[in-house]
């Protein structure tokens, strides 16, 4: 049997009732795309690695093969991460320096602001922005989940383990 005296219930209901009402304070439809914003950089940076290791699109599919061999060779000497023959869209790194991320209510795109952004988005699709499953899992798990949990810990001051 559980017993409570008066003033035990009152002090217990008032703390259950400051709790509820931080906890109605999160937002967190208005605060991720904040959140997304703030860890821009890694999003950013994970889209290029995928790019610059892999030679892979946000589908996980290789970009087309280099049509002239001696340019493949070329540019395999300076990178042979993705293969020889496979692009990584890394020649003077002016496309790489544009990247920014675009973040909309309920979703979020990556671009580039460099010259050369359309041509090769033609060339081989736009599916070189964004985050491959793998990317777009890390990104969640290492970036976006801990700023979410610490935006709920400082307006209720719940703690995660």
């Amino acid at each position: 049997m559980i017993c409570f005296n008066l003033s035990e219930l009152l002090h217990l209901t008032m703390t259950i009732e400051g709790l509820l009402n931080k906890v109605k304070t999160v937002n967190l439809r208005a605060e991720l795309p904040a959140i997304i914003k703030r860890n821009a950089a890694d999003a950013i940076l994970l889209n290029q690695l995928q790019l610059f290791q892999f030679g892979t699109n946000s589908q996980g599919i290789k970009l087309k093969e280099y049509k002239n061999k001696y340019y493949a060779k070329k540019k395999n000497a300076k990178n042979p991460q993705p293969g020889l023959g496979t692009p990584d869209l890394a020649d003077k790194r002016d496309f790489y320096n544009g990247f920014f991320l675009d973040v909309k209510v309920k979703t979020f795109r990556i671009d580039s602001k460099d010259s050369k952004s359309s041509k090769l988005k033609k060339d081989y699709g736009a599916d070189i922005f964004g985050l491959s499953v793998d990317n777009t899992r890390t990104f969640a798990l290492d970036n976006i989940l801990p700023a979410v949990q610490r935006y709920i810990t400082t307006k209720t001051g719940l703690q995660f383990r």
